[in-house]
């Protein structure tokens, strides 16, 4: 359909392909084994507790502080828990890399 701007192709159903991902078989064969090892009860505890953690603390920090501030530090310590579930992922995964394997 001509437009004064030009040609309109019109909406697509899929993206184009430089916004398709690319990823190889082994990336998804690491990320299977790692989906299964983060819904286990210890992962839960640590995002629970940290879920508790951080909401306490934006609340304090935005009292005194404001909210920039206060969900800037909250985002920092966030990183700090999303470490500690990675470490504790790969330290799972690299004890009994066979009982997780698909």
């Amino acid at each position: 359909v001509p437009t004064m701007a030009g040609v309109f192709k019109g909406l697509t159903l899929t993206p184009p392909r430089r916004f398709q991902p690319r990823i190889p078989v082994s990336l998804w064969r690491s990320l299977a084994v790692y989906t299964t090892l983060c819904f286990r009860a210890d992962v839960s505890a640590i995002s629970w507790r940290s879920q508790q953690r951080l909401h306490t603390r934006l609340g304090r920090i935005m009292a005194r502080r404001g909210k920039p501030k206060a969900l800037a530090a909250v985002a920092r310590e966030l990183c700090g828990y999303l470490w500690e579930i990675a470490v504790w992922v790969r330290a799972q995964a690299a004890a009994d890399p066979k009982a997780h394997a698909s």
